[in-house]
């Protein structure tokens, strides 16, 4: 009835039905079938079901015994985008299930790190996290179409600010990053490499097996410019990795970004804004096969020139 009043007024609305992501560990409630039941009743009615996810929950930390430190959570937050791919390859599942007659796309409207509630102090560790969350969207660029994090100013916010300043947190780096140096049109990528485990605490799984670099690829919409973005999620080590760009060829020397601090667990303050932040360089031996040494908990773009024909 709802849904009928309000396409009465107005026929061209989009309509976004509420489900729910968290597993309710905390209380060993299941809230999955949640979803199940909101499709049954108005799949044919909506465009979107939504979901939330944060990591790894401030409800869930208040109910241990001893809340874990940052450096506890370091991986656990790093790596939490790799059970996210896994997410929203079930609930896309969940959705075709009752899309026969119209396809329902998943809106990702609200995702972030909460360890104390409202007011956090995000870490660099935050933003490699941001980066991992993107990948995660990457890989269901037909389905999952609306992604928000939450929120935007001070209350988790990306940008802080006082009575005077606007401070810009290391989410608002890793936004930028790959606003600014990231393609439009996504490509395949792979990557082999070592791997980590974490344990479940809060909204994050048990994993056994997760990769310590992560990767996405894209390209400009005039085909001109590759983009390589590499999450090197170890703690302390950097890593030397070989790259390589196939079915194209480019230039000798590449740009590179890189989001980064001096520590992972590094914050930029009202007195130290800069200490988290992106800065950019030239890497000269890069060309279609070449190895490179990622810095440990960074995120870094590379980005290629393709060769063009005389």
């Amino acid at each position: 009835e709802f849904v009928r009043t309000m396409q009465a007024v107005d026929p061209n609305i989009v309509l976004v039905a509420v489900g729910v992501n968290e597993v309710g560990r905390s209380s060993g409630a299941d809230f999955y079938p949640w979803n199940k039941r909101v499709l049954m009743i108005v799949n044919d009615a909506i465009d979107y079901l939504s979901a939330h996810h944060y990591v790894p929950g401030a409800e869930f930390l208040q109910a241990l015994d001893k809340k874990p430190s940052d450096e506890e959570l370091y991986y656990p937050i790093v790596g939490f985008s790799e059970e996210m791919k896994h997410i929203l390859a079930e609930n896309i599942r969940v959705l075709d299930c009752f899309s026969s007659r119209k396809r329902i796309d998943l809106a990702y409207d609200e995702w972030n790190v909460s360890i104390n509630g409202l007011e956090e102090n995000y870490l660099l560790r935050d933003g490699l996290y941001v980066a991992g969350m993107f990948h995660a969207f990457f890989l269901f660029p037909e389905r999952v179409r609306i992604t928000n994090i939450a929120q935007l100013v001070n209350a988790l916010g990306v940008i802080s600010t006082n009575e005077t300043s606007v401070l810009l947190t290391p989410l608002y780096w890793a936004f930028k990053l790959y606003r600014d140096h990231f393609g439009s049109i996504l490509l395949e990528s792979g990557v082999e490499c070592d791997t980590f485990s974490i344990p479940s605490i809060g909204a994050i799984s048990e994993n056994e097996a997760i990769p310590l670099l992560d990767a996405a690829a894209s390209c400009d919409e005039e085909g001109k410019k590759i983009f390589l973005a590499v999450i090197n999620r170890h703690r302390s080590e950097p890593i030397e990795t070989q790259i390589e760009v196939l079915g194209v060829p480019v230039e000798t020397g590449v740009k590179k970004y890189e989001l980064n601090g001096c520590d992972a667990l590094d914050t930029n303050s009202f007195e130290q804004p800069s200490r988290v932040r992106v800065r950019s360089s030239f890497v000269d031996e890069a060309g279609n096969k070449f190895i490179h040494l990622f810095l440990p908990h960074s995120v870094s773009i590379l980005e290629f020139r393709v060769c063009t024909k005389e």
